[in-house]
């Protein structure tokens, strides 16, 4: 995922055919992106890579169910914030035009992870 944030490119320049916007509930637009991101490949490695660095086995089990949901509610803030943003054209037409950047940037932080994951000495 690292390398493949560093190689990043910039989007074409097309640009978007107005077209006729679909209206869906509320509902059912936040269970659409819960599913998208469930069975995303990605987050569980993200998570997993993030976890096994910050959690130890000798944690309470209290403790590790509210980082848990810590995490499902930081989630989806961050989701729900992103989506709201990049439904104005205004952002969207700038993220168009550094998200390249932005993946470049993460991509260094999740090469990171992956090092240090490697590099790690398990007890």
């Amino acid at each position: 995922l690292g390398i493949k944030g560093l190689r990043s490119r910039a989007a074409s320049s097309t640009s978007e055919a107005p077209g006729k916007v679909l209206r869906r509930p509320a509902w059912k637009l936040v269970s659409m992106g819960f599913l998208c991101n469930a069975i995303n490949p990605k987050a569980p490695l993200y998570f997993l890579s993030v976890f096994s660095l910050v959690l130890t086995p000798d944690m309470p089990p209290l403790q590790l169910a509210a980082l848990g949901l810590w995490m499902m509610l930081l989630q989806f803030g961050w989701f729900s914030s992103v989506a709201l943003l990049l439904s104005w054209p205004a952002v969207k037409r700038r993220f168009l035009r550094i998200g390249h950047w932005v993946d470049r940037v993460l991509g260094t932080v999740m090469l990171g992870f992956g090092l240090r994951l490697l590099f790690s000495r398990t007890n």
